[in-house]
């Protein structure tokens, strides 16, 4: 488990924070999540940008180039798949590219978002899903 601590080269992200804006949501590889501490109320809006694999049905071309069946259970693909606008076949997320995230909390929520936001880039979704509070 990767944990965040603010000893540990946090205070940097404490003192000159990174990331702090939003991502456009109208981009289809831009996915939002957003985090209410039941504590005390704060609100964090995390966004995340992805590279996506060519769809290995038409390969981004739009023609299907396979003769079997590809639509027959879209849910064998698991969670982490996502449907080609262009031909309804697998494209499977690849790459964290860009992170960035918007808060009402404090300056700890602020640090730790802003390191998790720096740590994100470059990360599989699989590598992501290691990060814990």
């Amino acid at each position: 488990m990767l944990t965040f601590n603010l000893l540990g080269g946090g205070i940097n992200h404490y003192d000159c924070p990174r990331n702090i804006g939003i991502l456009d949501k109208n981009d289809p590889t831009v996915g939002v999540g957003k985090v209410v501490d039941s504590g005390c109320g704060d609100i964090t809006a995390l966004y995340l940008k992805i590279t996506e694999k060519e769809c290995y049905v038409c390969e981004g071309t739009g023609r299907i180039e396979k003769e079997e069946n590809v639509f027959e259970d879209s849910n064998t693909f698991g969670e982490s798949s996502i449907i080609c606008p262009r031909c309804k076949g697998r494209k499977t997320p690849e790459t964290i590219v860009d992170a960035r995230f918007e808060t009402n909390g404090c300056k700890f929520i602020v640090a730790g978002f802003s390191w998790a936001s720096e740590w994100l880039k470059g990360k599989t979704i699989a590598e992501a899903r290691k990060l814990k509070t």
